[in-house]
């Protein structure tokens, strides 16, 4: 089933190290071993550089397909810092509006939430769990 090997078919397989190689593939290595060892070395290296070539290509889709994924992950970084960004500012602008006398209904009123979503981000951003206030109709 085998071909026998010699320095040339060695020297073509070397060429095509790490391409799985089918029996069709390796009966043509040993009809082209059979070529004078000038073409054998010329066919080598022809193999050689394209083997090279191709390598380079995938490595390369590999680096923009990292870039990407980094680019996409940077992204989604980019988008937590402005949505804290936001919320750190959303929470100056309502203890300003609340320093002004407003109340958090007015403000909620302002931006369409009612007042104790307004003072729920307020006390979230500030890390403090929210109690009543004066506001907060009894229980």
């Amino acid at each position: 089933m085998g071909h026998p090997v010699t320095a040339k078919a060695r020297r073509l397989h070397q060429a095509l190290d790490g391409v799985e190689l089918t029996a069709e593939d390796e009966a043509l290595i040993a009809t082209l071993a059979q070529l004078p060892a000038g073409d054998v070395d010329q066919l080598r290296s022809l193999l050689a550089r394209k083997g090279r070539a191709a390598l380079a290509r995938e490595q390369e889709v590999r680096r923009r397909r990292r870039g990407e994924a980094l680019g996409r992950r940077g992204g989604f970084e980019a988008l937590y810092r402005l949505e804290a960004d936001v919320a750190a500012a959303q929470m100056v602008a309502v203890e300003r509006m609340r320093a002004e006398g407003f109340s958090d209904a007015e403000i909620g009123a302002g931006v369409g939430i009612t007042r104790q979503a307004v003072r729920q981000r307020v006390e979230r951003q500030r890390g403090v769990v929210a109690g009543p206030t004066a506001e907060d109709p009894p229980s």
